[in-house]
């Protein structure tokens, strides 16, 4: 939580139940308060310094899209979560959401509303930083003549990005785009024409830029930044922002030489933390000020607020990919699960009919895998599937759906495509397995001896169904491992 508090709720609706949940999802010291009509909600909003309005449809017999312009007047930084019922068509929720933080849909569920009101207190919050932060900036300014005019039209100029970028911080889940709109607004608010940001790769250990201003692509390439010894290594140890100023008083000492080298590298004034929960998920760098000025105590304690937020959101988003991988993904094999490929095969159906496009689905058994996991063991089993499963995702299209079917089974859904076409792609994908992955002399060899079977069909596009289209593929797999396995199989609709 922040530093404004206590944080003021108004839960504007006639509902019970909703004001019952909303009271007991509200962060700690907070005020919820509830207006028992339009008047009561606006006067609220006029005398109170509101962070959120949880605001229901057709509050007050009054539709919300006539509460929200006016709302909006009263309250510059509010956030507002609008409260829809459950059969609210698609297209109000599309007019809506431009102009609100947040939907919630009816039936509420505590924790989702708890999420939702803590996202929104930490928006506005984060807003009135911004404010407070724009507003020191302006005490700074030096009275001369003319100085304020144009300042104040800079200070518009660079306050839209940090905001955007905030906003962004609570939705945007593309990590590289939250990175880009971080080095844009960092390096515009504090006027630098060179901006870096690095993360932290957890699995090689390895620092990579991920986001610049200011620099050519292939000086950023030859730059390379040591985990061990270099400005991570500092600023992890001693969690605080890293000046110039202040190495330049140490670069003789020896642990300094490789921060020395790639604050250099970065032509970096400053550098700070992006503070995740345990640890930096990597740092920001920012350098060659416009003004010429060395950046100010405030102005390093400014960067330091601000990439903590960027690094808290930044994790975030990593956690949020992680979890997902992991919803949509099978772990050992790291192919689409049943889940998704079922759904995914559904979508496919009924694109294939309404347009009359082709469609094909094959399903892939590994002979004799029974044998391999008792003759080699379930690791080297388990390696099988895993390489096997990165060559059919590697040789597939991206429009391609290739899934775990189970066991040792795979799925491919294989859209904008005949049954020549599907049968052709089973073809060479066990001609490849057998002459590379499981050909000992080759390069690209799995495991000896390796094969697979398959059986494939392709979608009838008046009558089928998910099921249909499994049930024959599968079929289609039984008859080729029948008629002596290392083969495809077809079994086209009747």
């Amino acid at each position: 939580m922040y530093s404004f508090e206590p944080v003021i709720i108004i839960v504007a609706t006639p509902d019970e139940k909703v004001k019952d949940i909303a009271a007991s999802a509200a962060p700690e010291r907070s005020e919820v308060l509830y207006p028992s009509n339009k008047a009561s909600l606006y006067g609220l909003l006029m005398d109170l310094p509101v962070d959120v309005l949880l605001i229901e449809e057709n509050f007050d017999r009054c539709p919300l899209l006539d509460h929200l312009p006016i709302v909006k007047k009263m309250s510059k930084n509010l956030s507002i979560v609008a409260v829809l019922e459950e059969r609210a068509s698609e297209e109000m929720k599309k007019v809506i959401s431009p102009h609100v933080f947040d939907l919630l849909m009816k039936p509420l569920q505590q924790d989702h509303v708890r999420h939702k009101l803590k996202n929104a207190v930490e928006h506005v919050q984060l807003l009135r930083e911004v404010s407070l932060l724009e507003q020191s900036k302006q005490a700074a300014r030096p009275p001369w003549p003319g100085v304020h005019a144009v300042s104040e039209e800079r200070e518009n100029d660079v306050s839209g990005p940090l905001r955007q970028f905030f906003s962004a911080c609570l939705h945007l889940q593309d990590i590289n785009k939250l990175l880009d709109l971080m080095v844009g607004a960092f390096s515009e608010y504090f006027v630098c024409a060179k901006a870096a940001a690095v993360l932290l790769d957890e699995e090689t250990g390895k620092l990579q830029i991920r986001a610049s201003r200011g620099f050519d692509n292939q000086i950023l390439q030859s730059i390379e930044l040591n985990f061990q010894s270099g400005i991570y290594f500092w600023l992890r140890k001693n969690n605080r922002i890293l000046s110039a100023r202040e190495l330049s008083a140490a670069v003789n000492a020896e642990s300094m030489v490789g921060v020395d080298k790639e604050m250099r590298l970065l032509q970096a004034e400053i550098a700070s933390p992006l503070l995740g929960r345990k640890y930096p998920v990597g740092f920001v760098t920012l350098g060659q000020r416009f003004s010429g000025e060395p950046f100010s105590p405030k102005e390093a304690k400014s960067t330091f607020f601000l990439a903590r937020h960027a690094g808290a959101a930044i994790e975030n988003a990593f956690v949020l990919q992680e979890t997902r991988q992991q919803a949509v993904h099978d772990e050992l094999t790291q192919l689409y699960n049943r889940h998704y490929w079922k759904r995914s095969l559904e979508v496919e159906i009924e694109r294939s009919k309404r347009y009359d496009r082709p469609l094909s689905v094959a399903i892939f058994d590994i002979d004799h895998f029974k044998i391999i996991n008792d003759k080699f063991g379930h690791q080297t089993g388990d390696e099988v599937l895993r390489s096997l499963a990165r060559y059919m995702t590697k040789t597939s299209r991206h429009t391609d759906v290739i899934g775990r079917y189970g066991g040792e089974e795979f799925i491919a859904i294989l859209p904008e495509t005949t049954a020549e076409l599907g049968f052709f792609y089973c073809e060479r994908l066990r001609q490849d397995v057998e002459q590379r992955l499981g050909e000992q002399e080759s390069d690209e060899c799995i495991h000896p001896g390796l094969t697979i079977s398959g059986g494939m069909t392709t979608c009838d596009r008046k009558e089928d169904t998910s099921q249909r289209l499994i049930e024959r593929a599968d079929q289609a797999l039984y008859a080729a491992k029948r008629e002596g396995r290392n083969r495809i199989h077809q079994q086209l609709p009747a």
